[in-house]
């Protein structure tokens, strides 16, 4: 690890000489910032797809009161 890290050398681990994973220094800021960004596209897809159009014209606000009460109503049961 120190010799990736420090030297930036990488390393290929084979199984019977198949290539089965490449190891590398990682750049934090930049994957973190990849992943992000599609973690935040795939939400936004999937809750788009799961509500569709039932928030439409709601503030968040609003949104957030009414899933509060609900959770409120399904925990006093």
């Amino acid at each position: 690890m120190n010799m990736v890290y420090f030297d930036e050398k990488t390393f290929i681990v084979t199984r019977r000489g198949i290539p089965m994973i490449k190891i590398i220094k990682a750049d934090l800021r930049e994957k973190t910032k990849r992943v992000v960004k599609a973690d935040i596209t795939k939400a936004v897809k999937l809750a788009s797809g799961i509500w569709g159009n039932r928030w439409k014209g709601k503030t968040t606000n609003e949104v957030v009161k009414i899933l509060r009460e609900k959770a409120w109503c399904s925990h006093a049961s």
